[in-house]
């Protein structure tokens, strides 16, 4: 669980689902391997000064959303 300066959350996803979800306000956006995730168990979530949230994986490796791509 993680919010972000835009105040977003983030959750991420047990290794059932996998992936993280990003709420903002009343918008529900899942981020997992269909969508380009290396490995949809996501264990670690942070955001830079620059405002790119960091997704650390368990088996695929770090991965940057820069805006949501």
């Amino acid at each position: 669980l993680y919010r972000t300066r835009d105040v977003a959350v983030w959750v991420g996803l047990d290794a059932t689902s996998g992936g993280v979800v990003r709420f903002a306000g009343t918008t529900r956006t899942t981020f997992d391997s269909t969508l380009g995730l290396p490995d949809s168990r996501v264990v670690q979530i942070h955001e830079d000064p620059e405002g790119s949230v960091w997704l650390g994986t368990e088996g695929g490796g770090l991965v940057r959303l820069r805006k949501t791509r």
